[in-house]
């Protein structure tokens, strides 16, 4: 008799039904998502990293897929929406929610019939020359400075607005995030933070049908989209192949528009945090001033602050 070798080499228990789990290809992570809607990510030796509550009660987590890199971790949850969360502190790096896939919460059968179906984040095998190319202008930090992390108001600046924005490395590799709803539809983001379109499956295929996406693959080149979908009116499971060569065709400048569209990001969230913290700073300052004038107020006699502005408002008169 053959055997294949395999056995069991461990065993572990969580506390909850697990519906969903999902192999980092990159990293010793494993995520896991239960019926509460709670997606937790844990090492291979079973060490908890996060455990990330669902946005709203009464929806579940239906696709995840990890980003090529490994560092971030899409999550498709029952009302339509996508959050793409950071891995190191579980940050919602980027939320999407297509008007025409808004779901009411509180309408289980809607929930049923519709959301998300699938999720597929795919890498272009191909390294791209623009990918290699130096540019001087590629590098935001020659005209904008990071936010200081030290000096007089560090203590005064709220954890939020201390935190730099997050330093993405820049990809080599052109990927994108391929969202499936219950609906037909197909939403495509170049790696996952910049909007590329949506896809109708019923015009791709010609046919007028109510369709429900169940899975999405993608060529190494990006040039044919293989969609499994389901014909809910004849309950028929079917595969087509879609013609995505314009993706494969223009591909370089894909990856230039969308690695852009990325430094535009940061450098306006970068400015966003720089005022944020200006405002903080002044904001501390006009208390400090305000705290020292009431004790200067009650160290002199009655009168005795009104007469010295007086006396400071004739010097810078004459001044």
């Amino acid at each position: 008799m053959y055997h294949c070798g395999m056995r069991q080499v461990g065993e572990r228990h969580v506390p909850f039904q697990v519906d969903l789990m999902v192999w980092s290809n990159r990293l010793d992570l494993l995520a896991l998502s239960n019926f509460k809607g709670e997606v937790q990510v844990h090492r291979l030796h079973w060490q908890k990293v996060w455990n990330l509550p669902p946005p709203k009660e009464n929806i579940s987590v239906q696709a995840m897929a990890w980003r090529p890199d490994g560092k971030a971790l899409a999550i498709g949850y029952s009302t339509g929406t996508v959050y793409v969360v950071d891995i190191e502190d579980k940050e919602v790096i980027d939320q999407y929610e297509l008007e025409q896939e808004k779901i009411n919460c509180d309408d289980f059968d809607s929930l049923k019939s519709n959301g998300i179906t699938c999720i597929t984040w795919a890498v272009r095998s191909e390294i791209l020359e623009s990918a290699t190319e130096y540019n001087l202008y590629d590098d935001a930090s020659i005209f904008l400075q990071k936010i200081p992390q030290n000096g007089t108001y560090k203590n005064h600046i709220s954890n939020d607005c201390a935190k730099d924005f997050k330093e993405v490395k820049e990809p080599t590799q052109l990927n994108m995030l391929l969202i499936g709803y219950a609906t037909g539809y197909i939403y495509i983001t170049i790696f996952g933070r910049y909007p590329y379109g949506t896809l109708n499956l019923s015009h791709m295929i010609n046919d007028v049908g109510e369709h429900k996406i169940l899975d999405i693959n993608i060529s190494d080149d990006f040039s044919i989209m293989q969609v499994l979908y389901l014909d809910k009116l004849t309950n028929n499971i079917l595969l087509s192949f879609i013609n995505t060569s314009v993706l494969s065709a223009y591909a370089e400048e894909f990856f230039t528009v969308a690695k852009k569209h990325g430094q535009i990001t940061q450098l306006m969230s970068n400015l966003d945090q720089t005022m944020t913290s200006i405002t903080e700073a002044w904001e501390h300052i006009l208390l400090e001033m305000d705290a020292k004038m009431a004790y200067y107020a009650a160290a002199v006699p009655d009168g005795g602050v009104s007469a010295d502005l007086l006396e400071l408002h004739m010097l810078d008169y004459w001044y």
